[in-house]
């Protein structure tokens, strides 16, 4: 498994309760069930909602592959101007 440094923004940092954590998954879709499992239903909600970027490149699939050292980031939807 692939070690993943995982950076949240906004309301899925507060989902979390951090702006930044170490994980190991395969791939997102691991990523999220084992993000889900350690922090909850809240953060579900929000990785459901929320685009990802995998070492800067936008992802929508949740097979989408990790490699070592990737980084991955959080953003949920935001509303304001």
């Amino acid at each position: 498994m692939a070690l993943i440094e995982v950076h949240f923004y906004a309301g899925a940092a507060e989902a979390a309760g951090t702006k930044l954590q170490s994980c190991r998954a395969n791939s997102l879709e691991q990523l999220f069930a084992n993000l889900s499992h350690e922090h909850g239903d809240g953060l579900r909600r929000v990785l459901d909602v929320s685009s990802v970027l995998i070492d800067g490149v936008a992802h929508r699939s949740g097979g989408a592959a990790f490699w070592s050292d990737c980084r991955v980031d959080v953003l949920p939807p935001y509303a304001g101007g």
